[in-house]
């Protein structure tokens, strides 16, 4: 679990960074001028203005830029947090498949083979997930089309749905679940992610309904502000 709570802190730190970094890009392309008739009335001179307003969007644009290397840092530290929780999950594995009855029978390299496991896949998918971020090499006032790099960025939030997954008091008890059936342990029941999510919101159906709404909002509501 304490794995799984790093690899969500390390890429929920980069979404927020991402929309620091959007706020930004939108106030330097913003038109730098009062919004009453009195305040536009100070600058008289069109030349002043026009230095002025490059000044303000040069400082704005080194701001996102600064703001997308420390999330490209991020990227790559989620990236090795993410690698670094399959190599604990493959070591768990090895030592739980290479024993009987307490004895190690055979090498853990062979009773779990890793690159044959599905988790290989789910891995690659995760990196990928990550790797679709805005970069510092690439501004997306130059690149019109990579600003939507950002909604990308959304997809990091699934490491909260498995923290909540993992933390769930189904999935944290499911050995006495399965224990206390034989029918269940005949079946080698496992639990799922739908599982635990369907249980979420069966108990908290509001609760559940109402964060999916306010997401979907926000979300929305993001997609139209940056096209």
């Amino acid at each position: 679990l304490r794995h799984d709570f790093v690899v969500c802190l390390i890429s929920l730190s980069g979404v927020l960074l991402m929309l620091v970094g959007s706020l930004i890009g939108w106030e330097s392309r913003r038109p730098q001028c009062g919004s009453s008739p009195e305040q536009s009335k100070i600058i008289v001179d069109p030349t002043a203005n026009a230095t002025v307003t490059n000044k303000i969007g040069d400082h704005f644009d080194n701001a996102v830029v600064t703001l997308h290397w420390i999330i490209l840092a991020t990227t790559i530290a989620s990236i090795a947090a993410i690698v670094n929780y399959y190599r604990i999950i493959t070591r768990q594995k090895q030592m739980e498949w290479c024993r009987l009855n307490g004895k190690e029978i055979m090498p853990r390299a062979v009773a779990y083979n890793f690159m044959r496991s599905r988790y290989v896949f789910i891995m690659v998918l995760e990196i990928l997930i990550h790797l679709a971020a805005p970069t510092p090499w690439f501004h997306s006032s130059e690149y019109n089309s990579l600003k939507y790099l950002d909604l990308f960025m959304f997809f990091r939030l699934y490491t909260v749905l498995r923290l909540m997954h993992h933390y769930s008091p189904l999935y944290r008890f499911r050995h006495d679940i399965v224990r206390s059936d034989p029918e269940l342990k005949t079946a080698n029941f496992q639990v799922r992610f739908a599982d635990t999510m369907k249980v979420y919101f069966y108990i908290n159906t509001w609760s559940a309904g109402f964060f999916m709404w306010i997401f979907c909002v926000l979300v929305g509501g993001f997609v139209v502000w940056i096209a």
